[in-house]
């Protein structure tokens, strides 16, 4: 069984079977970028899931259709000191039928304290992805790493993560790469009123082989709730530069950026 059945295996497991039972169509996965765990729990101790969904449609003479959705699911493992996460997203841009964005990714992690201090956890997680911008029909990405999930500075929290493991890629040109990979994850989020907030995350992924074969990826977004604690609203712009990309996709842009908008819905305790 792979990585990502396993993390499948503990999270559709004996909690709210009737819940992960509507949700799990949603599993195509957003783009290659490693979600931060401590990002969903967000005061919920045993399990949550957050939802988001947005679009755009038009019709007339030209027909340009959008979709957007993600979900982030976690659930607190025996001992409490670990935790399962799965985290799917996708983007879906038609014009006259003829599809320009089409991309996701779907991801499960888990992470231990182990004999860790208290501001460190252990971690492991296994992607699947794909991207047309990039021409690319396939990425898995297998890592282990250690993150620092607890530097408080008044409203705000940053969380530093380091990993390091095995990255493969099919592209839609034939060509195919096996990399080893570290990647650097910085992520830092701030409260800007009781219900509103900015989250920021910058991803550095270079091969360990070749300084010059790396890929940045950023992401700026605003979310604020806009009914109780359930219901809320995300803004976000993400940005994505590979620099190795035209030695498997040589007419694949090198970088691209995509904005997003989607109602969220969040849930669990």
């Amino acid at each position: 069984m792979t990585l990502l059945g396993i993390f499948l295996a503990l999270l559709l497991g004996p909690a709210a079977p009737g819940l992960w039972a509507q949700t799990t169509a949603s599993l195509p996965g957003g783009d290659t970028q490693v979600p931060t765990p401590q990002e969903i729990q967000q005061g919920r101790k045993n399990w949550g899931m957050d939802l988001g969904f947005g679009g755009s449609f038009v019709q007339g003479q030209t027909t340009d259709n959008s979709l957007n959705g993600n979900f982030d699911a976690f659930k607190t493992l025996s001992p409490d000191r670990s935790e399962a996460y799965l985290n799917g997203e996708f983007i879906n841009n038609t014009v006259n039928s003829n599809s320009i964005v089409n991309q996701g990714s779907l991801t499960a992690l888990y992470n231990n304290r182990l004999f860790l201090p208290k501001a460190f956890k252990f971690f492991v997680y296994d992607t699947e992805a794909y991207n047309n911008l990039f021409q690319l029909n396939y990425r898995t990405t297998n890592m282990a790493g250690i993150c620092l999930d607890d530097l408080r500075l008044g409203s705000s929290l940053q969380t530093l993560s380091l990993a390091v493991g095995q990255e493969h890629e099919d592209f839609n040109t034939g060509k195919s790469d096996t990399t080893g990979r570290a990647v650097f994850h910085d992520e830092f989020k701030m409260k800007i009123s009781k219900t509103a907030r900015i989250h920021a995350d910058f991803f550095y992924m270079p091969a360990l082989i070749a300084a010059s074969n790396y890929r940045l990826s950023g992401e700026i977004s605003l979310e604020t709730l806009i009914w109780a604690k359930f219901l809320g609203l995300k803004v976000a712009w993400e940005d994505e530069y590979d620099s190795y990309l035209r030695q498997y996709a040589p007419v694949a842009s090198l970088n691209y950026s995509v904005w997003t908008t989607a109602l969220t819905y969040h849930f669990g305790t």
